[in-house]
């Protein structure tokens, strides 16, 4: 029977690589979650109609996190540093009259990420993306461990955060023997990482053997309730 499952972006972001022994890890969902607690945290202080807000608020946060955020290399030093602040304009957009259109954002930009190795700063009681990341790779064969850990890939919007991968490899080290070596990938093209994984698994040449028809759904599913029950 058609076994191929591509529900996950992160099966077809895997095949942008072209390679079937690497890791995705994808963090862009915990920071959509993070994003607008912290970059706006000031901007709740000003007054608009709740829907004018509402989309406000949102694209700022869309743009404070594609524009600004950065992973520090060391985030104690960062948080001393004078050189926190940047500013985001809504002007190319058509505002509404009268709406504040130019906002700055400070240490936001860099806190907003350092939940993904410290969760604690989220609220959270969980483990950071480094120790995830080595757990997942310590559950498979023990004899692909080690390619794995140096075929880490990262994927995504967020992937294109300036600092991830350095941040990545560095706190991996510190769960990691010193005899792994342990490499994170950051393609070019990462952004479109499943969408490029997409294109390639649909041009191979097995790919529609691998498929159910329309002609074939019928049957495929009353295969599938047989053998679930």
């Amino acid at each position: 029977m058609p076994d191929l499952d591509l529900n996950g972006t992160d099966a077809l972001a895997n095949g942008s690589n072209g390679r079937s022994d690497s890791l995705k890890a994808e963090e862009a969902n915990a920071l959509r979650e993070w994003d607008p607690k912290v970059l706006l945290r000031s901007l709740y202080e000003i007054s608009y109609e709740p829907r004018v807000e509402t989309k406000r608020n949102r694209f700022v946060t869309m743009e404070g996190h594609v524009e600004t955020t950065y992973v520090p290399e060391d985030y104690q030093k960062e948080e001393k540093s004078e050189n926190k602040e940047t500013r985001i304009s809504l002007d190319a957009f058509s505002p509404a009259p009268g709406m504040q259109t130019r906002f700055d954002i400070d240490s936001s930009r860099f806190q907003c990420t350092e939940g993904l190795f410290k969760p604690k700063k989220w609220g959270l009681e969980t483990k950071g993306l480094h120790q995830l990341i080595n757990e997942a790779i310590l559950q498979s064969p023990i004899d692909s461990r080690r390619t794995l850990y140096r075929n880490i890939y990262l994927a995504g919007g967020a992937s294109l955060m300036p600092g991830l991968a350095e941040k990545l490899e560095q706190e991996l080290s510190t769960v990691v023997p010193n005899t792994i070596h342990t490499q994170v990938n950051i393609s070019p093209w990462r952004y479109n990482a499943a969408y490029l994984g997409a294109q390639i698994v649909a041009s191979a040449s097995t790919f529609e053997d691998q498929c159910v028809s329309l002609q074939q759904l019928p049957k495929f599913l009353a295969q599938l309730q047989s053998s679930s029950f």
